[in-house]
């Protein structure tokens, strides 16, 4: 089993998978954008790394900054979001690869 997870998601979403998570003894960790640091993913989070600014494309979208957020956090899963389903495809990073991996919603992992 794991016992941290990092949540690649925001909103609600992220909200409702920390707050079950958190009740069954898993360490939450968030990641967010400039624009999201006050965001209340962040403020329940056990943890959260910010890893960009504003842009999509310069942080929820930039694979190395979130696999850098999982290696600093030392979680040992990860729940991927599915809004961005088509734009990254972390299975493709090798290093990615030993971490427990879900896709919320859609359930292709």
């Amino acid at each position: 089993m794991f016992d941290k997870l990092l949540v690649a998601n925001r909103g609600e979403i992220a909200c409702r998978i920390m707050r079950t998570a958190q009740r069954l003894g898993i360490s939450c960790t968030a990641i967010y954008s400039d624009s999201d640091q006050t965001s209340m993913h962040v403020a329940q989070a056990d943890e959260a790394f910010r890893v960009g600014s504003n842009a999509a494309t310069d942080s929820y979208l930039n694979t190395e900054h979130i696999i850098d957020a999982v290696r600093r956090s030392g979680a040992n899963a990860v729940l991927e979001s599915f809004a961005f389903d088509d734009e990254i495809d972390f299975w493709k990073f090798e290093r990615y690869k030993r971490y427990y991996l879900w896709k919320s919603i859609s359930g292709r992992y």
